[in-house]
């Protein structure tokens, strides 16, 4: 019975759009694995036992944490099938990109831009928004994009944090803070951490990944 209405569910979302939308990408079997893996990890770690990995209300109410976090999140990348079966159908345009053609509109977006600062908020930015996509303009040319990720750029970067600030990332430490720093520490949300960097802008920046 689930089977079927899943199916009558996709074939109906299918109708909604222009058929050549989706001619060129037939759908197959569930591709999301490593995404929802990721939600089962999150789920028990945060809640303990709970209803089944597999249980579709479940995954419908991740759905809109799926898109704002740049972890999981692929942009229009996501294809239809994963669209349904991760509860994110309506949440993005009704259309599919390809990485190769989303790393391109960045580029192109890249080169409008004429400042150094300018470009490093646009690839900033990007890591906000999908970390996937953001590796991957880098390493279509890591010789041109390594000097405004870092040195020279980051160091103006960190001089107009005002103006390239987004949205934090890591953990900042002052002066002001000594006495409850552990406290502080607890704060962050990830329990497996594989890196640790410490440096010193004008306070203490600790960055946990």
């Amino acid at each position: 019975m689930n089977a079927t209405r899943n199916m009558s569910a996709l074939a109906f979302a299918r109708r909604l759009f222009d058929r050549e939308t989706f001619s060129t990408q037939p759908l197959s079997r569930l591709t999301a694995v490593g995404i929802r893996n990721d939600l089962r990890r999150e789920r028990r770690s945060s809640s303990g036992p709970g209803p089944s990995p597999d249980h579709q209300p479940h995954i419908k109410k991740r759905g809109y944490e799926i898109t704002r976090n740049p972890h999981l999140n692929k942009g229009m990348a996501f294809t239809l099938e994963e669209r349904l079966q991760l509860g994110i159908h309506g949440l993005l345009p009704p259309c599919f990109l390809t990485q190769d053609v989303q790393v391109l509109r960045v580029l192109k977006s890249y080169e409008t831009k004429t400042s150094d600062l300018d470009k490093y908020i646009i690839l900033m930015t990007l890591q906000d928004r999908n970390e996937k996509l953001f590796y991957r303009v880098l390493t279509s040319n890591i010789e041109r994009f390594m000097p405004i990720i870092y040195t020279p750029t980051v160091g103006l970067a960190c001089q107009q944090y005002g103006l390239a600030f987004r949205r934090p990332r890591g953990l900042f430490i002052t002066i002001h803070d000594k006495g409850h720093i552990a406290t502080m520490l607890k704060s962050w949300p990830e329990e497996d951490i594989k890196v640790k960097l410490i440096s010193k802008f004008v306070d203490i920046c600790i960055h946990v990944v």
